[in-house]
């Protein structure tokens, strides 16, 4: 998880395309809370308003809100290893015309610098979300 959140803030193609984290879900834990067992679930969210904005402008695909942000899950099975889930953006998008499809084409190849793991580097830090401040109304940075 903390490649991934460190990808999005320091990689410079990304930062020019305006992609920023804007939260960071633990699903797992309502599980937990009400008495269940599972194993560990995060899922980040990555946003760009380069490419969120043409879709939330326009009426006809503005439903397409429901997938915003963009989320990165990783979790732990059984076997004792790490996987990584992301939604295919370039194949959802082209369902939907060519203004999303255009748009989602661009997320996807953003999607694979997102992914890059280097295990020579020591893993960094995960960065945790900052607490909302008086009167940003529980907003997150980069948010859509």
């Amino acid at each position: 998880m903390a490649r991934i959140q460190h990808n999005v803030e320091e990689n410079p193609q990304l930062k020019a395309k305006g992609w920023a984290l804007s939260g960071l879900r633990n699903p797992a834990k309502a599980v937990q809370t009400d008495g269940g067992n599972v194993l560990p679930v995060l899922m980040v969210e990555i946003c760009s308003t380069k490419y969120s904005g043409p879709i939330l402008k326009e009426d006809t695909v503005r439903f397409l809100s429901i997938l915003m942000p963009c989320k990165i899950s990783v979790y732990k099975k059984n076997d004792g290893k790490t996987y990584i889930a992301t939604m295919n953006a370039g194949l959802m998008g082209k369902m939907f015309g060519p203004l999303v499809g255009e748009t989602m084409g661009h997320v996807a190849e953003d999607q694979k610098l997102f992914l890059i793991m280097d295990p020579s580097k020591p893993a960094p830090q995960m960065i945790l979300p900052k607490a909302p401040t008086a009167g940003a109304g529980g907003a997150a940075a980069g948010g859509c």
